[in-house]
């Protein structure tokens, strides 16, 4: 009888493990374009303030641009 238990353990926890990976599922189309498109953006986190005043600088269409992906980043700002 212990010798059946020591034999049935690791089947049971390797049957127990293949079935915790067929559960997995990949992503969506959605989102993976949505990964894709933050990992492109590079940062997640709005400007600081250092940033914003250096903004001020630029072009007008520079600086449409950053206030355009800050408002994407954060619309109550």
């Amino acid at each position: 009888m212990f010798r059946f238990h020591t034999l049935l353990r690791p089947a049971v926890i390797g049957l127990a493990c293949a079935a915790t990976a067929a559960c997995a599922t990949s992503r969506t189309a959605q989102e993976q374009e949505m990964a894709d498109a933050m990992e492109a953006r590079g940062s997640i986190v709005p400007a600081g303030q250092a940033e914003r005043q250096a903004i001020r600088t630029q072009d007008l269409l520079t600086q449409a641009a950053f206030w355009a992906e800050q408002h994407d980043l954060s619309p109550g700002d």
